[in-house]
């Protein structure tokens, strides 16, 4: 548990804040698109609501959670890869 707990210590501090704004910058983003990729984690609170709503109606946390966690992880991989994507 100390080692998740690390690792995901380590993703938060990557993946927002200056690491990602310095990301976005080096892929050409403008300001626009840097103010909102740092508003994104802002924003995305309100897509806790219906995870709580499915939590209280299904009683399966774990079921819910783990897929979900899952999923978010798996998303990085696209993130990675967008500076090795063919122009």
């Amino acid at each position: 548990m100390i080692w998740e707990g690390v690792a995901s210590g380590a993703l938060f501090s990557l993946g927002s804040g200056g690491f990602m704004a310095a990301y976005a910058l080096a892929l050409g983003a403008n300001n626009l698109q840097v103010g909102i990729l740092a508003a994104l984690p802002f924003i995305t609170q309100v897509a806790q609501l219906p995870a709580i709503l499915a939590v209280e109606r299904f009683r399966t946390r774990k079921a819910i959670g783990i897929p979900a966690l899952c999923a978010a992880q798996l998303l990085w991989v696209p993130i990675g890869a967008v500076p090795f994507r063919p122009l």
